[in-house]
């Protein structure tokens, strides 16, 4: 994974595309340095070609710089082409699109919520996203 190549492309597409997110662009690459990124193991039933080509970084909740255990929030980076695999969770959890990509929610369908859209994703819905021929990249949280 080009990972970074990725995330600067990222970047550089919500800056194109979203000129008021230049504060929220400066924050985030004030933050890049102290980031831990990770891979999310594959579950049984899903593509490992998603493991080598996802990355996650958790800002707050347990563990992260930012020590937190009602909440979590973090940042994701699908390299293009690649689907997060369909699961579900006890929490609910919302994101801010930061590029572009699709989604899915059992309720819902596949939709395409667009640079600085939300999703909401209610407790225990199965859910999913994809990116498309740029990295999907998005600010998450996990709340319960």
């Amino acid at each position: 994974m080009d990972f970074h190549g990725d995330l600067a492309s990222a970047i550089d597409t919500l800056a194109t595309h979203s000129p008021q997110s230049s504060t929220l662009i400066e924050h985030f690459l004030a933050l890049l340095p102290a980031l831990r990124w990770r891979s999310r193991q594959a579950q049984r039933d899903q593509d490992n070609h998603f493991v080598s080509r996802h990355r996650n970084s958790w800002l707050v909740g347990p563990g992260a710089p930012i020590d937190c255990t009602t909440m979590a929030l973090g940042l994701s980076l699908l390299q293009p082409h690649v689907a997060y695999p369909f699961h579900q969770h006890p929490p609910t959890e919302f994101y801010l699109v930061l590029s572009p990509g699709e989604w899915f929610r059992e309720d819902a369908g596949w939709w395409t919520p667009g640079i600085n859209g939300v999703v909401f994703n209610p407790a225990n819905c199965r859910h999913a996203m994809k990116s498309l021929d740029r990295p999907l990249w998005a600010l998450w949280g996990l709340i319960g």
